[in-house]
């Protein structure tokens, strides 16, 4: 919990814990006229109110921060499947070209990005024991399109063949299964 979650709770538990003892104390006070407002009435409805707007508060921002937590990763993986899209319709649009090495370095730097896309979603579903499997998954797959992808067949010099096509496009469709998975398993926590 943060440090501002605990604050706010300590002084709800003080309100109520204050008002409370005010009550019992002063049980033999109440008056129960329509306009007539006594002091115990009046620490009982700022008591009720203080406590209600507290745990409002606390819900609601416990619930959004966990709410903008799902939406960053669902970008994160959002991020990692456009990556791996545009990786594969530019080894679709260089089919049967001779590698450069511009676009040996364009492939290699595509490939970090995604190395860094998931250690930070890596990094952000850390205490999420559901999805440790998928990304675990993802980081496998990730690793084996890498190595087809920035391997021999893509030194300066060899074509862009069909064969290392099929082997990237099958990486690739493994790949968005896990992120498929990733989302499931997001969602259902």
């Amino acid at each position: 919990m943060r440090k501002s979650f605990k604050i706010v709770l300590g002084l709800l538990f003080l309100v109520l814990a204050a008002g409370t003892l005010f009550i019992v104390f002063n049980i033999g006070r109440l008056n129960c006229a329509l306009f007539n407002f006594s002091v115990i009435d009046i620490m009982s409805l700022l008591t009720s109110v203080i406590i209600g707007f507290g745990l409002t508060y606390l819900i609601s921002v416990s619930f959004s921060r966990e709410s903008k937590k799902n939406e960053i990763i669902e970008e994160s993986l959002k991020d990692i499947r456009d990556d791996y899209s545009h990786l594969m319709h530019e080894f679709m649009r260089h089919r049967n070209c001779e590698v450069t090495e511009n676009f040996r370095n364009y492939v290699l730097i595509v490939l970090k990005n995604i190395d860094r896309e998931i250690a930070i979603l890596k990094n952000l579903c850390i205490e999420r024991t559901n999805m440790n499997k998928p990304i675990g998954r993802l980081i496998k797959i990730r690793f084996d399109f890498s190595f087809i992808a920035s391997g021999d067949n893509l030194s300066t010099g060899n074509v862009i063949s069909d064969s290392f096509i099929k082997q990237c496009s099958e990486k690739y469709y493994l790949t968005k299964q896990s992120i498929s998975q990733c989302k499931l398993e997001l969602y259902n926590a």
